[in-house]
């Protein structure tokens, strides 16, 4: 017994051992500006190279841009969805999961997001489940002939859940969504 545990308190000491508090800096995009991108700097925890725990951002002005939680989702947890349209554009599952990384980190729980100004631009909570829809292109060949060829772009995002709430840029409130595993209900 004391063999078990201390093989499971090395493990566990290993597992800390791997995460540290980081910075990253990254660039966001401000669809309301057309086009203007900004470099924010974002703290938290990487572990094995996946963010996990609380993540912040900050504006270059100081102000929190976002803040959140991230858990690691595995492979094996990821749902692939086949068009249902095309009977030909059917990929097996255990094909499109050859191609996966072994885990992801993904968004969970309660995130804000805020105005440069430092007011609430948006809050709401994310389902950690992820999907990946596989792209079909056709492809017409010299010959003339056609056939479908898929590709697998893993941007992989967390499905918003409950109720979301949006303000405006004074920090007035303008409208409420709520969703059912990342569709809107209302």
């Amino acid at each position: 017994m004391k063999y078990f545990l201390t093989i499971y308190l090395i493990v566990v000491c290993l597992g800390f051992l791997n995460a540290q508090e980081t910075t990253i800096y990254d660039t966001i995009f401000h669809p309301e500006d057309s086009i203007k991108y900004e470099l924010v700097k974002s703290d938290g925890i990487l572990q094995n190279g996946l963010k996990i725990g609380v993540w912040k951002s900050w504006y270059d002005n100081g102000q929190l841009v976002t803040q959140g939680e991230y858990t690691i989702l595995l492979n094996k947890d990821i749902k692939i969805v086949n068009h249902e349209d095309c009977s030909e554009c059917i990929v097996s599952e255990d094909e499109v999961r050859k191609q996966l990384k072994a885990a992801y980190s993904i968004e969970t729980g309660k995130w804000e997001t805020y105005y440069k100004n430092g007011k609430l631009m948006q809050t709401g909570s994310f389902l950690p489940e992820y999907t990946i829809d596989i792209n079909w292109t056709e492809v017409i060949e010299d010959d003339g002939s056609r056939r479908n060829v898929y590709s697998l772009p893993i941007y992989l995002h967390a499905l918003e859940t409950g109720v979301w709430y949006y303000y405006d840029e004074t920090g007035k409130f303008t409208n409420k969504t709520t969703y059912v595993k990342g569709e809107a209900v209302d």
